[in-house]
């Protein structure tokens, strides 16, 4: 019994608990132009995006609930792309590069929301037929975005995303060092879309705000206070 639990120790060291959701976070990052910007903490925003979602992924795999998340993320600019698949916690790669824009994986001159929320949907679509059984299963899509979207097409499937009571929609808005006109239009969309209109969105100017925001938005979708 003693040697057991030793082995239990070794190859699960942070005690994970039995799953009791199954949580999906799909981080939708900004691939436009505009995010080789300043931001604050001495990054671009592009590189303060990399350094936040690796930070967000580092914190979820020491977490005892890291079996019950699972993650993807979509890069969108005038087309989208899935830069990472569906993916556990305790296969995603904390180390990796998740920059936005290095490599280009998008068409970045010009920023179309609901293109990438698009996609989104069709992952967090196929993750719900895929439920499993006995638990909740839940979807957050979190937007990072730093100015003006495309509005027709993105409040259209938006409108089709709030119809599921399974997805939650975030939005994080990267401002500039220096503001402009546009990043108050991108705002009052990104507000008019989330779910909660109080605490689904949030500004930001450096990597760890992201990373936090990014973090509890995930953590409330799930119904936890945070992923210990």
């Amino acid at each position: 019994m003693v040697n057991l639990r030793k082995k239990i120790l070794l190859d699960d060291p942070h005690g994970t608990q039995p799953q009791a959701f199954n949580q999906l976070g799909i981080l939708l990052l900004d691939g436009s132009g505009s995010m080789l910007d300043e931001s604050m903490g001495g990054l671009t925003k592009h590189q303060a995006v990399d350094q936040a979602v690796r930070g967000v992924f580092t914190k979820f795999k020491s977490s005892s609930k890291r079996n019950c998340f699972s993650w993807a993320t979509v890069v969108f600019g005038l087309d989208a792309v899935i830069q990472t698949p569906v993916t556990t916690t305790e296969k995603i790669d904390d180390n990796a590069s998740y920059d936005p824009l290095f490599p280009k994986l998008v068409n970045g001159s010009g920023t179309c929301l609901g293109i990438g929320l698009t996609l989104c949907k069709s992952i967090a679509d196929r993750f719900l037929e895929n439920r499993i059984v006995g638990i909740p299963n839940k979807v957050a899509i979190v937007m990072l975005s730093d100015g003006m979207s495309e509005e027709n097409q993105t409040r259209a499937v938006v409108q089709n995303l709030k119809r599921n009571p399974n997805i939650d929609l975030f939005a994080c808005q990267l401002l500039s060092s220096s503001p402009s006109g546009g990043e108050a239009v991108g705002a009052a969309l990104l507000r008019s879309i989330v779910s909660d209109a109080t605490r689904g969105y949030t500004t930001a100017h450096d990597a760890e705000t992201i990373r936090s925001f990014f973090i509890s938005s995930i953590s409330a979708s799930a119904g936890i206070p945070s992923p210990t």
